[in-house]
């Protein structure tokens, strides 16, 4: 191969290694994000935990 193809070449290996590595953190961060909205979800919904058993009777009751 000649000087220039051998630059090239390399070139396009050192943009793929930084694309790869890219995609990488970007997959990664999404992937803590959605565990993040999962765990919120548990612990903002107001039956996250088992209600209490007064609550429903009063509930029944009404």
């Amino acid at each position: 191969m000649s000087l220039e193809n051998d630059i090239v070449m390399r070139d396009i290996m050192k943009a793929s290694v930084v694309v790869s590595d890219r995609i990488g953190r970007d997959v990664s961060a999404q992937l803590d994000l959605e565990e993040a909205l999962e765990a919120s979800r548990y612990i903002s919904h107001p039956y996250s935990t088992h209600p209490r058993e007064d609550m429903w009777l009063g509930l029944l009751e009404s």
